[in-house]
């Protein structure tokens, strides 16, 4: 007798059809499904970015908290991630997001503080999800996360603020990093930028890659002015020029950044595309 089919040939009924708890799984599959689409781009992108899983308690508190804009995430303080908590529909206590999602939220936070500061200027949800998630991973697994992590829940004291205004063209006590020690530094990639395909978009573009730059220590192209001038200089900035120019190759999509790129892929001049892309911009 074939397996799965009674002597008179009909197969098995389904032993599932009738499960109640079955039909439950299902109906709570189309509720996650459609509370998932009535969420916003920002707050599904920082669900994406944090790694969060569908079905986790974080998500639920996200969702019962009906959080809509950046504002409703980065105004809620580290004490209160640790006191989060989902609320049954009988008022009574159901479960506290995991530890590794609530220190993962603060990451978010202190990711998104870093990246207003180096702007001087306070991001919106358009740049918000034009976030990469691996330039965020970075941050979560560097130094840096667990210091500013370390002073945000008053385990450290935190550094004295740089006094003067910010000048690209100034170095440190050192003289400025050299070529071997800019190769070791901070990890850089192509990917923590993001991509312009249209021109109405450079502003909000213009931000993060800024921002991006700035984190990379490769924001002297940003100053069409900027020239260097000692021979650990030049050897620098050779380097940024052939970094930044891959970056430029890759993320801009416009007619005008692919002209550029054309224009310049024999001489690598990152600092000169960004310049015209920019006086382009502003026209």
């Amino acid at each position: 007798m074939a397996k799965g089919r009674k002597a008179g040939g009909e197969p098995d009924p389904d032993p599932k059809a009738n499960d109640p708890s079955t039909e439950d799984e299902d109906d709570a599959k189309e509720e996650t499904s459609s509370v998932a689409k009535e969420r916003t781009e920002v707050i599904q992108h920082i669900i994406f970015l944090c790694g969060f899983a569908a079905d986790s308690t974080m998500v639920s508190y996200i969702d019962q908290e009906q959080w809509e804009t950046i504002f409703d995430v980065v105004t809620i303080h580290f004490k209160q991630i640790d006191d989060m908590n989902v609320i049954r529909d009988n008022g009574k206590f159901d479960a506290k997001p995991m530890l590794k999602d609530r220190r993962r939220l603060k990451c978010f936070l202190l990711f998104y503080r870093n990246k207003c500061d180096s702007l001087v200027s306070t991001l919106i949800d358009e740049e918000v999800v034009m976030w990469k998630r691996s330039e965020f991973n970075d941050y979560c697994g560097s130094a840096k996360c667990q210091l500013d992590m370390a002073v945000a829940e008053g385990f450290a004291t935190p550094a004295p603020p740089n006094v003067g205004k910010y000048d690209p063209n100034a170095v440190d006590a050192k003289g400025g990093l050299t070529a071997q020690e800019f190769r070791r530094g901070i990890k850089r990639d192509k990917s923590h930028y993001g991509e312009l395909k249209d021109d109405k978009y450079f502003n909000s573009w213009n931000r993060g890659f800024v921002a991006t730059a700035h984190t990379h220590h490769t924001h002297f192209i940003l100053d069409e002015k900027y020239c260097p001038v000692t021979p650990d200089e030049k050897t620098v900035f050779k380097e940024i020029q052939v970094f930044m120019f891959a970056v430029l190759e890759e993320h801009l999509k416009t007619s005008k950044g692919k002209a550029l790129v054309s224009m310049y892929e024999h001489t690598h001049d990152a600092q000169k595309i960004y310049a015209e892309l920019k006086k382009h911009a502003q026209c």
